[in-house]
């Protein structure tokens, strides 16, 4: 499935949590096949890492990705709410 990545502009901090001001259409996508998506979460989270441009020292088990991919995955680095894959109607 193809999914565009859409970038989140995010307010607040990790004390008082975060707030989702504005998202933002990328023009960017991403390929994911069925066994990522629903067997394979480390395949899914470094082809998410490389995608969102994820820096280096962030491990993988601080990337989270949840959601139905048939609406919408939300991404989420160490709870701040990085941004969500959108299925892309073919």
């Amino acid at each position: 499935m193809q999914f565009e990545i859409i970038e989140n502009d995010v307010w607040g901090n990790e004390k008082d949590g975060y707030f989702v001001n504005q998202s933002f259409h990328t023009d960017r996508f991403i390929e994911l096949s069925e066994n990522e998506l629903f067997n394979d979460d480390t395949s899914l989270k470094r082809k998410v890492k490389k995608a969102f441009c994820i820096k280096p020292g962030i491990h993988l088990k601080h990337i989270d990705v949840d959601g139905d991919p048939d609406f919408a995955l939300h991404v989420n680095v160490k709870s701040y709410p990085l941004g969500e894959l959108v299925p892309v109607n073919q």
